[in-house]
């Protein structure tokens, strides 16, 4: 439970005897106690990706993109609550920080009061989210934004399909969004100014 008075969120005793296993995730950012912050994107190991077919959750393409965009951590951080399900069962203990810096850095909205942290993503809102975090902002249109997030992935070679073979509203699975976060990293490496640096 959130106290506004205090800031805090909290768990009330009663709930404390439940014997579920806490779910975690095999990409879950590890504890602060194992963690080298700020995180490069120089750092980061895509080799271990999951097995073919399972679906990344938005707080794990979202820990990629904080780090390949350099966003500082801090193991202090107070959660302010932008979105309501960024704690709880089954959710990174990393997550609120991510998506409250994430949506601070513009990589993703802050106009939703709900992050859905175990959603899957679709494979358009993982290369926007990807983009961004290299500093690519897409040139999108109202009429239909994922064709110029598809546009900026070919002209970037971040993907090898074109606009017809996409599919930007299939989940993307683990595998791919490791690929793209790869070539995303290795054009980083390449190109240090595309960020400022």
């Amino acid at each position: 439970m959130y106290d506004p008075e205090t800031g805090e969120t909290y768990f009330p005793e009663e709930e404390t005897s439940i014997e579920e296993p806490e779910l975690v995730l095999e990409s879950a950012p590890e504890t602060v106690a194992n963690v080298d912050i700020p995180v490069s994107y120089r750092d980061i190991d895509f080799s271990a990706f999951k097995g073919p077919g399972e679906f990344s959750p938005r707080q794990e393409v979202i820990s990629i993109a904080v780090r390949i965009n350099r966003i500082e951590l801090t193991s202090n951080y107070i959660c302010k609550n932008i979105y309501s399900d960024t704690t709880g069962y089954g959710v990174s203990p990393w997550t609120c920080q991510f998506a409250e810096r994430a949506q601070a850095a513009g990589l993703i909205s802050g106009s939703r009061s709900t992050f859905r942290p175990l959603d899957s993503v679709t494979r358009a809102e993982a290369y926007a989210i990807l983009l961004k975090s290299a500093c690519i902002v897409p040139n999108i249109t109202p009429d239909n934004w994922q064709i110029g997030v598809i546009e900026s992935a070919m002209e970037y070679g971040l993907t090898v399909r074109d606009i017809e073979s996409f599919a930007p509203n299939r989940p993307i699975q683990a595998s791919e969004v490791y690929t793209i976060a790869s070539r995303v990293k290795a054009l980083l490496e390449a190109h240090p100014e595309m960020c400022g640096d």
